[in-house]
């Protein structure tokens, strides 16, 4: 299981508010490729009868079985990175074996939203 902070939830909501549309969830997406470390997506969407799904901090969340096991022990959270504000994913999983204090970010990774509204991913 992974966890979204009060902060990126609030972010997420007031994104999903200016969509307009009910009954969406925040997909959550993590795949990992060789030696690049793990590409996350995230978006809103309507989820499937193979989806994981759940509620936390006031969203609808759900995610692939492909997601799963590298979401495990994961935090989303939402401040500034690099002088930007931004979604931030902070990934045991993702840390580089040479680098154990790593936050896990995957520099580049990531893109959002539905093509309805969009925000900007760490």
């Amino acid at each position: 299981m992974f966890v979204i902070s009060q902060k990126a939830a609030e972010k997420f909501l007031e994104s999903m508010e200016q969509i307009g549309e009910t009954g969406l969830f925040l997909r959550v997406a993590a795949r990992k490729h060789p030696d690049q470390g793990i590409a996350y997506n995230m978006g809103f969407d309507h989820a499937t009868p193979e989806d994981k799904q759940f509620e936390m901090a006031g969203l609808k969340v759900c995610y692939d079985e492909e997601t799963e096991p590298n979401i495990k022990d994961m935090v989303i959270d939402f401040g500034e990175h690099d002088g930007i504000e931004q979604f931030i994913f902070m990934n045991p999983q993702d840390a580089p074996a040479n680098d154990p204090s790593s936050c896990g970010t995957t520099k580049g990774s990531g893109s959002c939203g539905s093509g309805k509204g969009t925000c900007t991913c760490g």
